[in-house]
């Protein structure tokens, strides 16, 4: 079975919303041309996306984790998030205005094989808690109600999950969440390897 990723999935999940009854509009295309994560260009799925509709969600200038979780929660919570922000050292753009404990971000490293970049999470609910969602168009489409949406903090469909580990590959040595000083390959932290540990 050949998944949909990028251009392909943004749009399904355009046509998924039309005809539920949505009605939606895209950046005029001189904009959308001016349009960047920082000095890189959109991924072929967020161009397509903002071409479509342009009010689901707006893009944050980069900024390092770090400032981003001195902005977002404050200098304490920040650093109850050490020790990420040494290890995810490349430029974060948020999604402005998602969430009340939570915060979405995109981690501008390596792109996967389609092209595009990570979305990852950051939370502070209980404890500090951080995951990496997966790819952009992917997590995306379960927002938008096209694929399951998550039912905690970085799940994604089954046949999904190969991409997801492959952004946990390119990003956190193949860890996919951490909290309370724990890394964990899986979703459930109880099952986590403490972070340091000698990588599988």
């Amino acid at each position: 079975m050949t998944l949909r990723r990028g251009v392909e999935l943004v749009d399904a999940v355009m046509k998924h919303r039309r005809d539920a009854g949505e009605s939606f509009e895209g950046l005029p295309p001189d904009e959308l041309k001016q349009t960047k994560l920082g000095t890189q260009p959109l991924s072929p799925a967020l161009e397509r996306w903002l071409a479509a509709d342009a009010e689901y969600f707006s893009l944050s200038e980069p900024m390092t984790l770090r400032e981003l979780l001195v902005q977002e929660f404050g200098d304490d919570w920040a650093e109850a998030f050490e020790p990420l922000p040494s290890q995810l050292k490349a430029p974060v753009v948020l999604l402005e205005g998602w969430g009340s404990d939570s915060r979405r971000f995109l981690y501008l490293g390596p792109r996967d094989a389609a092209g595009e970049p990570c979305i990852m999470t950051v939370d502070m609910d209980d404890m500090p808690f951080f995951c990496v969602n997966g790819p952009v168009d992917v997590w995306l489409a379960q927002q938008a109600g096209l694929l399951e949406d998550e039912q905690v903090y970085g799940q994604v469909p089954a046949e999904y999950e190969p991409a997801r580990l492959e952004h946990a590959r390119l990003h956190f040595s193949g860890y996919v969440c951490w909290g309370d000083g724990m890394r964990s390959r899986t979703l459930d932290l109880e099952d986590g390897d403490v972070e340091g540990d000698e990588e599988e």
